[in-house]
């Protein structure tokens, strides 16, 4: 190829260009400058660098590929021509870092990061530099990068997110039907998870839904799991630690069969209530007064009572569901 000349290279930051006589160009001697053949035109203009993929987990061990293809201005391949790759951003490792481009002009090297954020990988070489541009994420797009699983009881079957011991990373807990219990899972805030100081807690037979709310207006978040089996709705207490104790109301009876439960401000008093749907008798059970106040006809249906915000829950309004 027209415009190759023969040059004398030293070894540039501690790596030799080519090496001893061996695997060198005739003609070379032992401990001498190295004659090597290169192009000193490869165009910035004319070259291309490229990632695939360009989004992958910043986990360490997902890799993108990265090519550097080197032109000179007429179009061919640079060859031999030494590339050096680096990068923007922390913790971004290259798989060789330097090289040579091949007789098509080509070099390659793997790119990984532990560290979340988009990286520009940079190839410099002896005509300019190139960037192209990598995404490290904790997921890939779209699908979420899987992480351990986490072993629950049996028969899981619905799950509330809350942060749940105050570190402002979300938490889990997850209702199983079948042990009839709650598992709680203390997330770390980079989508692993661990059991809390109190994993399970039992509730009452065959649970199908779980809500959280503050219902005893101490600033952190409690739990009511709808008991399907048992027709009532257990209230658990928590400490703003990761766990969880039964409310002085442990129960609270419902309609027939509840699958659901949700809380919401039902009386606009700044307190939550809750609201079950009963699936046997076709009712939902608003639940927003205080023990203390019970009424002494027990079941009295209170249309519009007020609650007190002290984690003490007992039956109000009964709604029955229209036909409409």
């Amino acid at each position: 190829m027209t415009g190759f000349v023969a040059l004398s290279v030293p070894a540039v930051g501690g790596i030799s260009a080519c090496g001893s006589n061996s695997g060198s160009p005739s003609g070379t001697n032992d401990g001498g400058p190295v004659q090597i053949a290169v192009d000193p035109r490869a165009d910035p203009a004319m070259s291309t660098i490229n990632a695939e993929p360009q989004t992958l987990p910043a986990n360490g061990t997902s890799t993108a590929k990265v090519t550097v293809a080197l032109k000179v201005s007429d179009g061919t391949p640079a060859r031999q021509v030494q590339v050096v790759l680096t990068s923007s951003g922390k913790g971004a490792v290259f798989n060789p870092a330097s090289g040579r481009t091949d007789e098509q002009g080509l070099f390659s090297a793997t790119m990984t990061s532990t560290y979340v954020e988009a990286k520009t990988a940079t190839a410099t070489f002896n005509g300019g530099s190139i960037h192209t541009l990598v995404n490290f994420q904790l997921c890939h797009d779209p699908l979420f990068f899987p992480r351990a699983p986490r072993v629950v009881g049996s028969g899981a079957s619905a799950m509330a997110t809350g942060d749940f011991d105050g570190d402002h990373k979300i938490d889990l807990a997850v209702v199983n039907t079948t042990d009839h219990t709650v598992s709680i899972l203390l997330g770390d805030g980079a989508g692993s998870f661990a059991g809390a100081p109190t994993p399970t807690l039992n509730i009452g037979a065959y649970a199908f839904s779980i809500a959280t709310g503050d219902f005893n207006g101490d600033g952190t978040l409690d739990l009511a799991v709808a008991n399907s089996n048992d027709n009532t709705v257990s209230i658990l207490m928590g400490n703003g630690a990761g766990s969880f104790a039964a409310a002085p109301t442990r129960t609270v009876g419902v309609g027939s069969s509840p699958v659901s439960v949700t809380t919401g401000d039902f009386n606009k008093d700044g307190k939550f209530d809750l609201a079950v749907v009963n699936n046997v008798d076709k009712t939902v059970s608003i639940l927003c007064k205080p023990l203390a106040d019970r009424m002494a006809a027990r079941g009295e249906v209170l249309m519009h009572d007020s609650g007190h915000g002290n984690g003490f829950v007992e039956e109000g309004q009964v709604a029955k569901a229209t036909d409409a």
